[in-house]
């Protein structure tokens, strides 16, 4: 079902962190106490999108993350089915059972408007992307965004 959750969460705001600083490793350790999040779930939360390839990882003292793909490439749909699976509104819809799962199909007076719904959720999703994300982060002490480097 629908729901986003915290690992959701953190996946986009350690991927909005990623895009700000451009190419940087970056530890968890350190996203963890920017944004004030438990360093454990959001690691996991990291290796999930680093093997949904949204991410990559470099190991050692000196390791952390970084982006696999460009802030333009990696929209919210990719964020939520990297930690969540499928969009599935209700049984009949998604990739997860669909109309098998549903005992009323054949009968369902609202099937198709909760189909357009899950759709149009989806079409949202895919719509947004991390490159129009960051342009409205509240982080201008961060970021330059028209230059599109660290001010330190």
């Amino acid at each position: 079902m629908l729901n986003l959750t915290r690992r959701v969460d953190y996946a986009m705001v350690a991927i909005g962190h990623l895009c700000i600083v451009r190419g940087d490793l970056v530890s968890v350790r350190e996203i963890a106490a920017l944004y004030t999040m438990p360093p454990g779930l959001l690691s996991n939360v990291l290796k999930d999108l680093s093997r949904a390839g949204l991410v990559t990882s470099v190991r050692g003292t000196k390791g952390g993350y970084r982006l696999a793909k460009e802030p333009a490439e990696i929209t919210a749909r990719l964020v939520f089915e990297a930690l969540q699976g499928p969009l599935q509104i209700a049984k009949c819809t998604g990739e997860i059972g669909g109309q098998a799962s549903c005992q009323t199909w054949s009968c369902c007076p609202v099937k198709h408007a909760v189909g357009q719904i899950h759709e149009r959720i989806w079409a949202v999703l895919e719509d947004i992307n991390f490159a129009d994300i960051v342009k409205q982060a509240d982080a201008p002490s961060l970021v330059n965004l028209e230059e599109e480097e660290i001010v330190r």
